[in-house]
C-alpha cells in the first residue's frame, strides 16, 4: 500500500504521516548512538584460571565469568555491559 492510499484510507494528511516518520526516525537513531556496543579488552592476571570462577552469568547471549575475590566495580562494569547486549 502507498503512503498516499494508507493515509487517505487513516484520514491522515501525509505532512503529517512524514513529520511523524522523521520524528521517530530520529528518536531512533539518538536511542542507537546512545546504546552503541562498546569492546574493551579484558586481560587477567596470569594466577587466575577457570578453577576461581564464582558465578557464570549469561545475558541475552553474552556470557561473562566471574572470578573469587572479583572487586566490586569490576563486577558492576561486567554486569552493566552484559544488560546493555
Amino acid at each position: 500500500m502507498t503512503v498516499r492510499a494508507w493515509c487517505r484510507e487513516n484520514g491522515l494528511s501525509e505532512k503529517t504521516y512524514y513529520y511523524w516518520q522523521r520524528r521517530l526516525f530520529q528518536a531512533l537513531s539518538e536511542q542507537q548512538a546512545a546504546h552503541e556496543t562498546a569492546f574493551a579488552e579484558v586481560t587477567l592476571p596470569q594466577s587466575v584460571c577457570s578453577e576461581n570462577v564464582a558465578v557464570t552469568v549469561r545475558i541475552a547471549g553474552a556470557e561473562a565469568d566471574i572470578h573469587s575475590g572479583a572487586d566490586a566495580a569490576t563486577v558492576e562494569t561486567v554486569l552493566r555491559i552484559l544488560k546493555s547486549c
